[in-house]
């Protein structure tokens, strides 16, 4: 039995940071010979990374992970392929917004400080001693904000990604 249920739609004022990334065909050719499977588990990773730095580096008294949430991209359909005149690329967002009504101005701190910040996330990766392909706690998991519950993960997708967005 199923039961339709008539929820009120909820909207308020927010701000959010929308990151855009771009990986030529050559590159996700070359390094993923086109999984789109393997590249999500690197992009899927990048976000919990991008949450964990968030939670670290803020002040505390600014930011909780109750005020702040990371999309975690939904599969593979995430990614978008490019067509232009002369290249084609892999595009994909990840979105960072706060959750509360007060608009701290959380998410603008992270898009103008968007480049160390994927300097430090890239840093973690490398130094984690894990070895799983799913990453850890310490590396690439989080325990509690993602709604696919950890799905294809890649810990080296994600260092793949990073180095080449760093270049």
């Amino acid at each position: 039995d199923t039961i339709q249920l008539q929820l009120p739609i909820l909207q308020f004022l927010t701000n959010s940071c929308c990151i855009t990334f771009s990986l030529s065909t050559t590159f996700c050719r070359d390094t993923f010979n086109n999984s789109k499977e393997e590249l999500y588990g690197g992009i899927h990773g990048i976000s919990h990374l991008l949450m964990e730095l968030v939670n670290i580096y803020l002040p505390h008294q600014m930011t909780s992970s109750n005020e702040l949430k990371v999309n975690c991209p939904i599969r593979s359909s995430t990614i978008q392929q490019q067509n232009h005149q002369k290249t084609t690329s892999f595009r994909f967002k990840i979105i960072i917004y706060e959750i509360k009504k007060e608009r701290m101005k959380l998410t603008y701190a992270i898009f103008k400080g968007i480049e160390q910040a994927l300097m430090k996330i890239y840093h973690v990766i490398q130094h984690c001693p894990c070895t799983e392909q799913t990453g850890c706690p310490q590396c690439i998991q989080s325990l509690y904000n993602c709604p696919t519950y950890n799905d294809l993960l890649d810990k080296e997708a994600t260092q793949k990604i990073l180095k080449e967005l760093l270049k």
